[in-house]
């Protein structure tokens, strides 16, 4: 008996309770992996961190089940499938810069993959402006850190960003998931 109720009330939880932002009330959450000895304590009894995909917020909530989770990616973040330009730079010495043009292919709020041809060096930093749409200005990205480089493109990190580039990129995100959201078979736009 007491091992049946435990499978209905997981499903039940899994199925009905849906965790949101305490800061922004979105549902666009990810559990990442539990980095200190506290939160893998916590995982224990269920308490596991969550961090908000559109503001950047991180808090702890009560998630029953979710410890069976494998983690495959160690990103913070859920990356997004987009496709706009951006411009990359990146300082070389006191008064030049090398940079270039690329695609956004996917991105976060904490990194993006540029699909280019100019190649910087694993570790470089570099300046970005991200053209989300026509009728909105750039979105500038004061730092980001080439993380992977391949043949077709760059894997980058945002660094540093101000705080109304920041508040622009979490707005951009949001549209991109729920329209994403919306355009996914069994999915109800209205939930995020």
């Amino acid at each position: 008996m007491k091992i049946l109720l435990s499978r209905y009330v997981y499903r039940y939880l899994r199925k009905n309770v849906s965790l949101s932002c305490p800061q922004c009330g979105q549902t666009f959450v990810q559990r990442p992996h539990p980095t200190e000895v506290k939160e893998r304590l916590l995982s224990l009894i269920y308490i596991y961190p969550f961090r908000c995909q559109v503001c950047g917020c991180h808090f702890k909530a009560f998630g029953f089940g979710v410890h069976a989770k494998q983690f495959v990616d160690q990103r913070q973040y859920e990356r997004l499938p987009t496709l706009f330009p951006a411009m990359c730079a990146e300082a070389v010495e006191a008064g030049e810069s090398g940079g270039g043009e690329g695609v956004v292919t996917d991105i976060s709020l904490g990194g993006c993959y540029l699909h280019t041809t100019v190649q910087f060096a694993e570790g470089a930093l570099i300046s970005l402006e991200l053209q989300t749409s026509e009728a909105e200005p750039v979105i500038p990205v004061e730092a980001a850190i080439v993380r992977s480089v391949r043949p077709n493109g760059l894997g980058l990190e945002f660094l540093r960003c101000n705080d109304a580039a920041q508040e622009r990129l979490g707005q951009f995100i949001r549209r991109l998931h729920d329209e994403q959201q919306a355009t996914e078979p069994g999915t109800n736009a209205n939930d995020g």
